[in-house]
């Protein structure tokens, strides 16, 4: 059986793609403006902190437009029918969206696989986490779920450190309640 592609061209798949890669953006954005607002009141959220954040809300998976991801992400989401024509195979399409996901996780440290160390899992830092939990929130809006739910399904096979966890544990209502 053949395969069947959305769209024929490289272009075309590269501008879904980076339309897949706006979007999400703009849910990271908005998932910081719905939570930023459940921050009212917590005192040692700081001008600084919250600076640190906001820097990363506007700079989230910038690297999936890099020259080392893109290409093994687009090919691996947003398939066209010039790939096969250029010999692209699904093993070598895997390959490819292999190197981009280890080139991502190991530049990103939102994360949890940027935090292993000789195989054990550290602690995260906590911009670093709170960057993981708008993650969760923008892919929960796009989904219709909530990032508790994301996290009840997944916690047990994260790579987290236990520190961690206790944090995520701690953060996770503040989540789901800024998209209820």
């Amino acid at each position: 059986m053949e395969a069947t592609f959305k769209v024929k061209t490289i272009e075309e798949s590269g501008q879904a793609y980076r339309e897949y890669i706006a979007e999400h953006v703009a849910n990271i954005a908005k998932a910081w403006v719905l939570v930023e607002k459940q921050l009212t009141g917590i005192s040692w959220l700081d001008e600084f902190t919250m600076s640190l954040i906001d820097n990363r809300v506007k700079t989230h998976d910038a690297s999936k437009l890099s020259c080392e991801e893109r290409e093994g992400y687009r090919r691996n989401f947003s398939p066209c029918e010039q790939d096969a024509e250029h010999g692209w195979t699904p093993e070598g399409v895997q390959k490819g969206f292999d190197l981009a996901w280890l080139h991502h996780k190991n530049r990103n440290d939102h994360h949890p696989e940027f935090w292993i160390l000789n195989g054990r899992p550290l602690e995260m830092s906590f911009p670093a986490m709170f960057e993981m939990l708008l993650d969760w929130t923008a892919m929960s809006l796009k989904f219709k779920d909530t990032p508790g739910k994301f996290w009840e399904k997944k916690r047990y096979w994260l790579p987290l450190h236990e520190e961690t966890k206790k944090v995520v544990d701690r953060w996770i209502q503040v989540f789901d309640e800024a998209i209820r």
